[in-house]
């Protein structure tokens, strides 16, 4: 680490140390004819930095997204980053976002999130599928290795037997067909 890293702060300062110690010993030991190397490898994959991501629109940003960053942090500990991906002034379904996207950035960062990252307007804009495959996509840019989501159920059944269904070629055949031809993506899916 050469810059000083949120969350990490030990981590940074003794890793700025082994670099500036490395350097005082090699000019210690110059005239023995010892050399000091500090070898810093570049970033590796390892646990020691575990990436929440949120795809979210937070439009607006509420008390029920405030507690999911709460619960998150109870549940995977303070060390683990979280990184958002957020729409920006245009939400999904085309509409304008209630609060301008800064301010509902600067509310997830004051609510314990560490990163926000505006998820572009081609995908904000797009169906349901794009807005996810946007997100995820942002989302694994940041080294997220899970996600946190929200949802109005929480039987855990019961959202894997919809996630199959959307898995689903023959559905998805007929839903493509039905949207193909005119139909608005709601009254298409209950085809």
């Amino acid at each position: 680490s050469f810059a000083p890293n949120p969350r990490l702060t030990v981590y940074s300062a003794t890793k700025s140390f082994v670099m500036f110690y490395s350097r005082s010993l090699r000019f210690e030991l110059k005239k023995r004819g010892i050399n000091v190397l500090a070898l810093c490898p570049g970033p590796m994959e390892t646990e020691f930095l575990a990436v929440a991501g949120i795809i979210a629109e937070y439009n607006p940003f509420h008390r029920g997204h405030a507690w999911q960053i709460r619960r998150l942090r109870q549940q995977l500990g303070e060390d683990t980053a979280v990184a958002v991906v957020m729409s920006g002034n245009f939400v999904q379904r085309g509409d304008i976002a209630v609060t301008d996207k800064y301010k509902r950035a600067e509310m997830a960062l004051s609510s314990g999130c560490d990163l926000v990252v505006e998820l572009p307007t081609v995908y904000a804009l797009s169906s349901a599928q794009n807005f996810a495959k946007g997100g995820v996509d942002i989302a694994k840019a940041t080294n997220a290795d899970m996600l946190c989501f929200g949802a109005e159920n929480d039987n855990i059944d019961t959202l894997v037997k919809v996630a199959d269904i959307f898995e689903n070629e023959d559905f998805c055949n007929k839903l493509k067909f039905y949207i193909n031809n005119g139909e608005y993506y709601p009254k298409a899916v209950s085809m």
